[in-house]
C-alpha cells in the first residue's frame, strides 16, 4: 500500500487530487478490526487471506479504470475494510503463534522486510508507470500482487503451528523477558470481555491511535525542509534517512526486546522519539543535527509494528489475544483519521510545519505517561487457563501471590 504512493502524483495531473482515499481507509479500518479478530479465529485463515488478497489487489488493480476522485475513495474504503486481514493483523499474530523465542528479533526483522519490499514494489512501479503509462500500470500491479501473494495464503500460509502438525519455535522453553506477567500455560490469559474494561487496555488503545500521527509526521519531513529554506535534495534525504532509521532501529530494538525485555525497549523507543523531535524543534539551522533527528525518528514505526503487539501480548496473553489486539488497533484508525487533517491545519494557520512537530514531542510523552498507567495497572488483570472463560476464586488468589 505504502509503495502505491508511486501512482498518486501522475493520478493527480490526470484527474485531481485523490489522497483522501486515505482518510476512507482508515475509516473503514476502524469498522474492520472488530470483525477481523472474530472473522481469523473462527474461519479457515488460509481461505479468508486468500479472499482479501484476491479483493484488495483486484480494486488496486481496477484503479486504472478509474476516472474520478471519488473512485479512490471507494478503493480506500476497500483497502481498509479488506486489507485489514493483510496489512494490521496477520503478521504480528502469525510470529506470535510460531516463535515462543526471539520473537522480539523475529517480528524486527520481519516488519523491517515490509519496508524493503516497499521500497522495491516502488521501484517497479515507476518502471511501469514510464513504460505504459500509470492506467496500464495499475492493471499490471493488481496481476503481480497476486501472483506475489496467492500462491503463498492459499497453500503454504498457517496461522498457527497446529495447524499443519508442528509446534513453535521454544515452546516449552523458559519465557523470554518479554513475556511476563506470571502465568507460563500454553494458551493462558485474560478473557477478552474482562480485558475490554480494563485499564491497560484503554491505555493501549490510546497508545496504537497515538502512534498513528507519526505517521503523518513522517510524510511531511520533505516538506518541513523546504519550509526552513534546505534545499529540495538535502530536505528529501530527510525522508530517506528516516527511513534508514525505520528498517536498523526494528532489527535493532526487535533483538534488544529480547535481550532486557519490551518494558526497557520501550524506554528506549520512547526516548529516540522524543530526542529526534527536540531536534526538529530546537536544532533546525544545522542539518547534521536534522539527519539525526529524522535518523532517531525513524524509530516511531517501531511502537507501531512491534512494541505495541508485544505489549498487549505481556499484559493480556494468548487467550484472546486476537480479537484483543484487533480492536485495540481500532485506535489506530480513529487517529490515522484525522492525523493529515491535524497537519494541514496547523500548517494552514501557522505557515510553519514546526508545531507539528510540537505537537508531536506532547504526544510522545502523552504515549509514555499511557505506558506507565499500563504497566503500574496491569497486576490487576487476572489471567485464566485456555479453556476457561471467567477467573475462579483460585485465579484471582494465585494472581494475587
Amino acid at each position: 500500500m505504502e509503495s502505491g504512493g508511486v501512482f498518486l502524483g501522475e493520478v493527480a495531473r490526470d484527474i485531481g487530487d485523490v489522497t483522501l482515499f486515505l482518510t476512507f481507509y482508515f475509516i473503514s479500518t476502524i469498522v474492520a478490526m472488530p470483525i477481523v479478530g472474530h472473522i481469523l479465529q473462527k474461519y479457515n485463515a488460509r481461505i479468508v487471506l486468500t479472499i482479501a488478497f484476491v479483493i484488495t489487489a483486484g480494486a488496486f488493480g481496477a484503479s486504472g479504470f478509474y476516472t474520478e476522485p471519488w473512485m479512490w475513495y471507494i478503493n480506500g474504503a476497500i483497502f481498509g475494510l479488506f486489507g485489514s486481514f493483510i496489512f494490521v493483523v496477520p503478521v504480528p499474530i502469525m510470529i506470535l503463534n510460531w516463535f515462543k523465542k526471539r520473537t522480539g528479533l523475529v517480528m524486527g526483522v520481519v516488519m523491517c522486510f515490509t519496508g524493503v519490499g516497499g521500497i522495491i514494489l516502488s521501484r517497479v512501479y515507476a518502471v511501469l508507470i514510464n513504460a505504459f503509462g500509470w492506467r496500464e500500470a495499475y492493471m499490471i500491479a493488481g496481476v503481480i500482487l497476486i501472483l506475489l501473494t496467492i500462491p503463498f495464503t492459499a497453500f503454504v500460509f498457517a496461522m498457527k503451528p497446529s495447524d499443519i502438525g508442528k509446534t513453535a519455535y521454544g515452546e516449552g522453553e523458559e519465557p523470554a523477558p518479554s513475556d511476563v506477567n506470571g502465568v507460563v500455560k500454553k494458551g493462558s490469559g485474560v478473557p477478552f470481555k474482562q480485558a475490554l474494561a480494563s485499564p491497560p487496555f484503554v491505555m493501549m488503545f490510546l497508545i496504537c491511535g497515538l502512534v498513528a500521527f507519526f505517521g503523518t509526521v513522517l510524510t511531511i519531513l520533505s516538506k518541513f525542509g523546504q519550509s526552513i529554506g534546505l534545499p529540495l535534495d538535502q530536505a528529501a534525504a530527510l525522508i530517506s534517512v528516516a527511513l534508514a532509521g525505520n528498517l536498523i532501529s526494528k532489527i535493532v530494538l526487535g533483538a534488544l526486546n529480547d535481550k532486557i525485555g519490551i518494558q526497557k525497549t520501550v524506554l528506549i523507543q520512547v526516548a529516540m522519539i522524543f530526542i529526534g523531535l527536540c531536534i526538529m524543534v530546537f536544532l533546525q539551522d544545522i542539518y547534521a543535527a536534522l539527519a539525526v533527528g529524522a535518523f532517531f525518528f525513524g524509530a516511531q514505526a517501531t511502537m507501531y509494528s512491534i512494541a505495541t503487539p508485544l505489549l498487549i501480548r505481556r499484559y493480556f496473553g494468548e487467550k484472546d489475544y486476537t480479537r484483543i489486539f484487533t480492536w485495540a488497533r481500532i485506535g489506530t484508525g480513529v487517529l490515522g483519521a484525522i492525523g493529515s487533517t491535524i497537519v494541514f491545519l496547523v500548517f494552514s494557520n501557522f505557515g510553519s510545519y514546526t508545531p507539528v512537530f510540537i505537537i508531536g514531542i506532547f504526544v510522545i510523552i502523552t504515549i509514555f505517561i499511557c505506558f506507565l498507567i499500563a504497566e503500574a495497572t496491569r497486576k490487576k488483570l487476572v489471567w485464566v487457563d485456555a479453556d476457561d472463560d471467567e477467573p475462579t476464586k483460585e485465579n484471582v488468589l494465585e494472581q494475587a501471590e
